[in-house]
């Protein structure tokens, strides 16, 4: 009994061995045997084995050659598929190209299972090349030029979009621009303000009083009002008093008190006979006139300041509105310079896009 069982045993063990060796099968196939120059075919590999089972296919990469002139451009993913009796069948195809015309062999390549290698069949590739007739010469013209393929919709869609905006920023600069043309610039304005010293002033005044009185277009009382109303400006400037509100007499007492109260002797006749001639109905003749007109420009040349005229600058303040329009302004100048680049950059853009489009 020992002894059968030493016999059926090992029988058993090939058995089985046998049935799962029989049950892996590989096929190698061409879906074409011939081929031109510059073609492809695709080889594939599949293997049929039960469930469970590891399967190694070739490690071909892209660029690599599975015999020499015989390039791999392309490797798919492994593609599984259920078959009969818990079969799984896996398989791998290869995209091959050659660039020599001959006849290529291919050997059977193996498929590595649970550490084994199986394999399937040789194969055996034509690669042909194109027959020229080179007798033929006007089969070898060209009939027409280089043709340029069509373009597509969306191909020109960039340059549509593009001039769409194009013409957005124009439309906005043309506005902008108005809107800032409309609304005046606001410049800070400086004035230098010059002081004319008292004396010129009067000096001026008189001379002017003087071309008048020549004319005789003036009454007396007129003349004297205008004469005093000249020498009370001018002594109110000079020693800062109000002396259009004062009399003669306190006009002449507080010159009293001043540095030129010494030619009070010069003033003080020409001041009384102007009251005489204002309220008395004192009659001055035209030779009167003249002398009491150069007592004045006598008078004022003696008491005259020789001070440097001061010189002011004023520098008009913005009102609040006036504020406001101003960053206006800065914020459509703003505008338009980035609506200006903007535009600039689109122009490029189409160029661009035209220059490969035509």
């Amino acid at each position: 009994m020992t002894h059968i069982k030493h016999i059926i045993l090992p029988l058993l063990i090939s058995l089985f061995c046998l049935t799962a060796k029989g049950q892996v099968k590989v096929v190698q196939q061409l879906d074409s045997m011939e081929m031109l120059i510059g073609e492809q075919v695709h080889l594939t590999i599949s293997a049929t084995v039960p469930e469970g089972k590891k399967v190694a296919f070739p490690d071909y990469r892209q660029g690599s050659n599975i015999v020499p002139g015989i390039e791999v451009i392309e490797v798919s993913t492994t593609d599984r598929q259920p078959a009969d009796n818990n079969l799984l069948t896996l398989s791998k195809t290869y995209t091959l190209t050659s660039f020599d015309d001959t006849l290529y062999y291919i050997p059977a390549l193996p498929v590595v299972v649970d550490g084994k290698r199986y394999t399937g069949k040789d194969l055996a590739l034509k690669v042909m090349t194109v027959e020229v007739d080179t007798t033929d010469k006007e089969s070898m013209l060209i009939p027409f030029g280089v043709q340029t393929p069509p373009t597509t919709f969306a191909e020109w869609l960039p340059v549509i979009i593009g001039t769409l905006l194009l013409l957005v920023c124009v439309g906005l600069t043309i506005y902008l621009c108005r809107r800032l043309k409309d609304n005046k610039p606001i410049l800070r304005q400086i004035r230098f303000i010059r002081r004319v010293p008292a004396h010129q002033r009067a000096t001026k005044a008189l001379h002017k009083l003087e071309h008048i009185n020549h004319r005789n277009t003036m009454e007396a009382k007129e003349y004297y009002t205008h004469l005093t109303d000249i020498l009370r400006r001018y002594l109110g400037e000079q020693q800062r008093f109000d002396a259009m509100e004062r009399t003669t007499e306190e006009i002449l007492t507080h010159l009293l008190r001043t540095d030129i109260g010494t030619h009070n002797d010069t003033l003080a006749p020409l001041l009384r006979t102007a009251d005489l001639v204002k309220f008395a109905k004192y009659t001055a003749n035209n030779e009167q006139r003249t002398q009491h007109i150069q007592q004045a420009l006598h008078y004022v040349e003696q008491t005259k300041d020789n001070t440097v005229p001061i010189e002011e600058k004023k520098v008009q303040e913005f009102t609040p509105q006036q504020q406001r329009s101003q960053r206006v302004r800065r914020i459509l100048k703003g505008s338009i310079t980035l609506l200006c680049v903007a535009a600039t950059a689109i122009v490029a853009y189409i160029a661009w896009q035209l220059y490969w489009l035509l």
